[in-house]
């Protein structure tokens, strides 16, 4: 059962999105919701400078220490990410309220994607925006941090687009493998209850492909969920987006590899693809 989601946020709008889309999961599901906010250390660290001759054979340098009005403006940058930090906590905290949801807040420093990781270990599920803070330089892939995360996530991970609907019916790609049947065990297990519809999408089969995974099938529906079949020649990227187009599915989910491991690299193919351009969340599990 999911108990616990982490819902990491910069102060982005794509991250307050991201934060209420958990709040929705929350919601359906009965858990908490912590809110995490780390301090990105690259931004108050003061960097280190060195001098060295632009001849030096042997690469000496020399450390030039920072004025001290460059440190206190280093100290004046974390004391006020600490305040808009917190100014964030604040408005997650109040959204949960309404909501009744429990809720934790959490500032840290460090990086990022390291700290998101580390969190994730006490918790059952992580929700984060498709991009964060600087979603308006990369309109094209996912930001590096989520993808970072999802690469490296210990426990599943929910990537939400700036757009979304309360879900209610999830597409659901199966190919058999391993990683589809660990997607397939966790709905069941974990929101059939509270998203009662899957579209079952066999990409790359014929139509005249009786009982494909029958099954699969049979064991979704004994546990509550009502389940439309479509089987699909279309390759899997190619068939997900045309589905979402025609079905209207409000979730997308997806084992973290699948069948086609001469092309699976790191995470399969067909994953990374659709979290990087997909209008509408992704639940990876792994």
């Amino acid at each position: 059962m999911i108990k616990s989601i982490l819902a990491p946020i910069d102060g982005s709008p794509n991250s307050f999105s991201s934060f209420k889309y958990g709040l929705i999961l929350a919601s359906k599901l009965g858990a908490s919701i912590q809110a995490l906010f780390v301090i990105d250390q690259r931004k108050t660290q003061m960097p280190f400078m060195y001098a060295g001759g632009a001849y030096d054979m042997t690469y000496e340098r020399v450390y030039i220490p920072p004025d001290q009005e460059l440190r206190r403006l280093y100290d004046r940058l974390k004391v006020d990410l600490k305040q808009f930090a917190e100014r964030c906590l604040k408005e997650c905290e109040s959204l949960s309220r309404k909501k009744k949801i429990e809720f934790y807040g959490v500032i840290e420093e460090g990086f990022p994607a390291a700290l998101i990781e580390e969190h994730a270990h006490s918790v059952d599920l992580v929700v984060l925006g498709q991009h964060g803070e600087s979603s308006g330089l990369k309109k094209q892939t996912a930001g590096s941090t989520t993808e970072e995360i999802v690469r490296n996530s210990p426990r599943p991970v929910v990537v939400c687009p700036p757009g979304f609907r309360e879900p209610e019916k999830v597409l659901f790609p199966y190919d058999g493998s391993r990683g589809s049947e660990n997607a397939l065990q966790y709905y069941t297990s974990n929101l059939s209850s509270g998203i009662p519809t899957v579209i079952f999408l066999c990409a790359e089969r014929e139509r005249s492909e009786e009982g494909i995974f029958s099954r699969e099938i049979s064991y979704v529906r004994q546990h509550g969920a009502e389940v439309k079949v479509i089987q699909a020649p279309e390759a899997p990227v190619q068939a997900i987006y045309s589905i979402i187009e025609k079905e209207k599915p409000d979730l997308i989910m997806l084992g973290s590899h699948g069948g086609h491991k001469l092309v699976d690299y790191l995470l399969g193919s067909t994953t990374i693809h659709v979290i990087r351009k997909s209008s509408i969340p992704v639940l990876v599990i792994y």
